[in-house]
C-alpha cells in the first residue's frame, strides 16, 4: 500500500483509526502523508498535528532514527516523490516475513510482524510513545525534555507569559508550552 498522494487524480491514501476495537466505522485520528515543502508522515487527530516523522534524508524518516535499523532489517522503505505522486511504502525483505502498519484508536501507530511458523501478530515498535514526541507540545520557543519534570521548558532567552499560571500548572504535563 501506499501513504500519499496521486497528484495528477488527487487521490490522497492514509491510514484512519477505527473508532474503538469493537467498532471499526472511522476514528478520530489518520495517518499520512503531509504535502509540505519538506514532506513526513503525520499522526493527525482531525486537523491537529499530533506527531510527525520529521522529512525523509534518504534513508529513513529524520524524526524516527531509532527505528531505522530496527525496520530496516526487516522493511526496505520506498519513498517517492516527483511531479506524478509523493508517497511512502514499504516491502519486506524475507518473503517468510509479513508485516504491516497499524493505526490504534488512541492515535499509536505500530508495525505489526508475523513470522515463519508463527500465528500472532507481534508489536515490532510503537510511534509516539512518550510525550516529547507530541507536535507542538511545548510550543514555539518551548523545549520537551523527557527526563525532567515538568517535561517542557522555555528555550533560553524566553519566558513564560504567565507566571502565575506558569506556577499553578507547572506540574500538569503539556500545559506549560501553551504560555510561551
Amino acid at each position: 500500500m501506499k501513504l500519499g498522494w496521486n497528484f495528477r487524480t488527487g487521490l490522497n491514501r492514509f491510514l484512519t483509526s477505527w473508532k474503538n476495537a469493537s467498532d471499526p466505522s472511522p476514528g478520530e485520528y489518520t495517518y499520512g502523508m503531509d504535502n509540505v515543502l519538506l514532506p513526513q508522515l503525520v499522526i493527525a487527530k482531525g486537523s491537529k498535528k499530533m506527531f510527525r516523522t520529521g522529512p525523509w534524508n534518504g534513508l529513513w524518516f529524520t524524526g524516527t532514527p531509532g527505528l531505522a535499523a530496527t525496520y530496516r532489517s526487516v522493511v526496505k522503505p520506498i519513498f517517492v516523490y516527483n511531479t506524478n505522486e509523493l508517497y511512502y511504502s514499504y516491502e519486506s525483505f524475507n518473503s517468510s516475513t509479513i508485516t504491516r502498519l497499524k493505526l490504534s484508536e488512541s492515535g499509536l501507530i505500530q508495525r505489526l510482524v508475523v513470522t515463519e511458523g508463527s500465528t500472532e501478530w507481534a508489536v515490532m515498535y510503537t510511534l509516539q510513545n512518550d510525550e516529547c514526541n507530541s507536535y507542538g507540545l511545548c510550543g514555539a520557543n518551548g523545549i520537551c525534555r523527557i527526563s525532567k519534570s515538568p517535561i517542557c521548558e522555555c528555550l533560553h532567552g524566553f519566558v513564560p507569559k504567565s507566571p502565575d499560571e506558569w506556577g499553578v500548572l507547572i506540574g500538569q504535563v503539556g500545559v506549560s508550552g501553551r504560555h510561551h
